[in-house]
């Protein structure tokens, strides 16, 4: 008869294919640990409103966010040429949401060198005001490799609305979400459950995920 000690130690040295489990990380403009301003681009303040639709004043440089509840609590801007934020991930898409107006400029999206041109003003042209847009996305990127994404104005858009005394038109970033997978961030994590005493380890290996059940009447072993 096979003891349990000897059955774990065949079930460890057996590789076990794993699925790779898509999964998107949104990161909010406001996390300074992960996202780099320069040229004058950081948080701003968005204008708030009365309960009857009012500016309430004191505001100075606020940014008028239309329609009332705003789509965003929160959005960083620049208003200089220079304005640029820049961000590190891994995974195997991208996705950027930007306060976009019928003014806003096109910018450039570089990722590890490949420049994209992402046209503000088309894009926002319905909007006088600013509101929430998808700015920029892009799928099939290299989900094993830290992609190296910076985000600048190149210059006025050819579609921006003219009537306007707008130069060039703002920097804006509300959100990056990314997409990667439980193999691309498979360092060992840890997951914790249960309400009878029980904890769930999770271990992660590159070929073999093996998942160890702890609870006051012994250790249990499942592949998962």
């Amino acid at each position: 008869m096979i003891s349990f000690f000897n059955l774990l130690s065949l079930v460890l040295l057996l590789p076990v294919a794993v699925s790779a489990q898509d999964f998107n990380v949104t990161v909010n403009e406001t996390d300074t640990t992960q996202i780099t301003y320069g040229g004058g681009a950081g948080d701003a303040s968005l204008c708030k409103v009365d309960e009857h639709g009012y500016f309430i004043g004191s505001q100075p440089g606020c940014y008028n966010v239309q329609p009332q509840p705003p789509c965003t609590e929160f959005a960083a801007m620049g208003q200089q040429n220079t304005s640029y934020g820049s961000w590190k991930f891994k995974g195997s898409a991208l996705y950027i949401r930007s306060l976009l107006s019928d003014f806003s400029p096109t910018f450039n999206i570089d990722i590890d060198g490949k420049v994209t041109e992402a046209d503000g003003a088309q894009i926002g042209k319905d909007s006088r005001a600013f509101d929430c847009f998808d700015l920029f996305s892009v799928q099939g990127l290299d989900p094993n490799i830290e992609h190296i994404v910076n985000m600048t104005v190149k210059g006025a858009s050819p579609n921006r609305n003219k009537t306007l005394n707008v130069i060039t038109g703002p920097f804006s970033l509300i959100s990056y979400t990314y997409t990667t997978n439980n193999q691309t961030n498979s360092s060992g994590s840890q997951q914790r459950s249960g309400s009878n005493g029980s904890q769930r380890l999770l271990t992660t290996f590159p070929e073999i995920l093996v998942l160890f059940v702890f609870s006051v009447s012994g250790l249990y072993l499942g592949i998962v």
